[in-house]
């Protein structure tokens, strides 16, 4: 019982922290697939479906794994950032070019220093822009080429129109009396890799699995019940596991709850779809 109470705790807190990016902005979590990953997701992953109400839930193939194989696959990237504040007047505009070609520079010369081809290379610039007192800036994302290329008044206009845009779409309202000014200048300088495709099982036609193995679990506390063990390494493409039932692998456990049905499917990823 004791146990059963600190996973409850777990759970709960799991659970505020997705209502905080999801209910407290709008979104019905009900609409979503929960993907838990590291080596303690799977294992909370039916509970917190429950407590949220969603229906499907599915498990990586390495969940535990995933940050760390996601660190060697993702493309490499560099943030480069100038503060330099700027106001959006028209003799402003000489300063703005200047400082968006050298931060562009310095992402230059990343690349060549990573030996990065042209081909895999791409930048994206945006500037921090505010209304002069506020404390706060807006990101606002700019067509760098575009902008080295355009006369100075033209720089001036498009950004202030820019970040009339987004102030409006964030906070619903703007000033168009109001003097806008440059906070930070930033670049995101980013390679992309070159990865090999993952490997796929072969395909397996639907069947259902049968376990001679079976624990006792306490899935709450109404007792413990048994649950049918499978190993994961061991599942095909195809195969289906009704619960109660535990998947285990070597980084982590997962949790299928009674009257849960999970199918292993085309990709070794685990589909659990707790309202059958």
């Amino acid at each position: 019982m004791a146990a059963l109470g600190c996973i409850d705790i777990v759970v709960a807190n799991m659970v505020r922290a997705i209502r905080a990016v999801s209910v407290e902005r709008g979104h019905d979590p009900r609409q979503f697939t929960l993907m838990p990953f590291g080596g303690g997701g799977p294992l909370h992953a039916a509970d917190i479906a429950r407590e949220l109400s969603i229906s499907d839930i599915v498990i990586p193939t390495h969940p535990g794994i995933l940050c760390a194989q996601g660190v060697v696959v993702s493309d490499l990237r560099e943030n480069f950032v100038r503060t330099h504040r700027t106001l959006l007047v028209s003799t402003a505009a000489e300063t703005i070019r200047q400082t968006i070609a050298a931060i562009r520079q310095q992402a230059q010369a990343w690349f060549a220093d990573e030996e990065i081809t042209v081909e895999d290379q791409h930048v994206a610039v945006s500037l921090d822009l505010r209304y002069v007192g506020q404390n706060y800036e807006l990101s606002t994302p700019i067509d760098a080429e575009e902008f080295l290329r355009s006369a100075g008044a033209t720089i001036v206009d498009q950004l202030t129109a820019d970040f009339t845009r987004a102030h409006e779409l964030s906070y619903g309202h703007h000033d168009p009396a109001a003097t806008v000014e440059v906070i930070n200048y930033r670049c995101i300088a980013r390679a992309k890799l070159h990865r090999p495709p993952l490997p796929l099982p072969p395909p397996s036609q639907t069947r259902l699995m049968t376990s001679p193995v079976t624990r006792s679990v306490w899935f709450d506390r109404g007792g413990p019940i048994a649950a049918a063990i499978y190993q994961r390494d061991q599942l095909k493409p195809g195969d289906r596991i009704h619960g109660p039932a535990i998947v285990e692998q070597m980084d982590t456990t997962t949790l299928i709850r009674p009257g849960s049905l999970a199918t292993l499917n085309s990709a070794n990823h685990l589909i659990i779809n707790t309202k059958i």
